[in-house]
């Protein structure tokens, strides 16, 4: 699949398309097949580095919207082929990572 990766800190102009194997979920979670997608502050803050605990390479794009097209184990099946909004901040709080999440 295509990814917007960030190899190093340098600025939006290190921004690169390019293939990454494509993920499967986890138990928990669900793989979603973008249909749109934006970067937005926190994604420039990495790129500059002004965001802590960032592994590069890193994949960019904090927002977005798409379908769901795979189900790790334990999901609920009804939520195959739903159309979604990624909500990055959904239960994040102190000390936790990125975590996306459905709406």
């Amino acid at each position: 699949m295509k990814a917007l990766l960030l190899p190093e800190v340098g600025g939006p102009e290190k921004l690169v398309i390019d293939d990454i194997p494509t993920p499967t979920p986890a138990v928990g979670e669900v793989r979603v097949k973008l249909k749109c997608a934006a970067l937005n502050r926190r994604d420039y803050w990495i790129t500059v580095g002004a965001y802590p605990r960032i592994n590069f390479p890193a994949t960019a794009g904090s927002d977005g919207a798409g379908v769901v097209d795979a189900l790790g184990g334990g999901v609920d099946p009804s939520l195959m082929d739903q159309e979604v909004v990624i909500y990055p901040a959904l239960q994040w709080g102190p000390g936790r990572g990125l975590i996306l999440g459905l709406t």
